[in-house]
């Protein structure tokens, strides 16, 4: 008889912030190209007037923390009995097993969002970056303006 057991366990832990924001200024307009009968994306090839972008008022639209955690496990025992079963073995033979095993998940997640529609005009940052197929610089988010706290240490 042989008896054989394992134990396999996998864990998972993620955190992500997430920052958006949005600005609608009025008389803006832009010029896009793409066809996407052709399989192009429609982008934005020029803005009648780019300042009206960075005298804007950016809001926050969405403001969030997400964690994400998950384990697994999977305890396993196997039994295997054999008679007279090898290479060369004559006349009546016998094998049996068993095997228990057992999957075991837990998943949590978390969010905690908050700020939208905040005024966040004092963090938007202006780039020199142009994103693949843009004619417009790209704006970021400034994060040094969020505190993000940890809410599995807030009351």
């Amino acid at each position: 008889m042989v008896i054989r057991a394992g134990y396999t366990w996998e864990d998972y832990d993620n955190y992500q912030p997430l920052e958006r924001m949005r600005t609608y200024p009025s008389k803006l307009y832009a010029n896009y190209s793409g066809d996407p009968e052709n399989g192009e994306m429609f982008r934005i090839d020029s803005l009648s007037n780019p300042n009206l972008v960075k005298n804007a008022t950016w809001k926050s639209y969405q403001m969030q923390q997400q964690w994400r955690q998950s384990s697994e496990s999977i305890p396993t025992v196997r039994a295997d009995y054999n008679y007279n079963i090898a290479p060369g073995a004559r006349g009546f033979g016998l094998a049996a097993g068993f095997e228990w095993r057992e999957f075991n998940i837990q998943f949590n997640e978390q969010d905690k969002i908050w700020n939208n529609g905040a005024n966040v005009t004092s963090d938007a940052m202006y780039s020199n970056y142009y994103p693949w197929r843009w004619s417009i610089p790209f704006v970021f988010m400034n994060v040094n303006g969020v505190t993000w706290r940890d809410r599995r240490t807030v009351d």
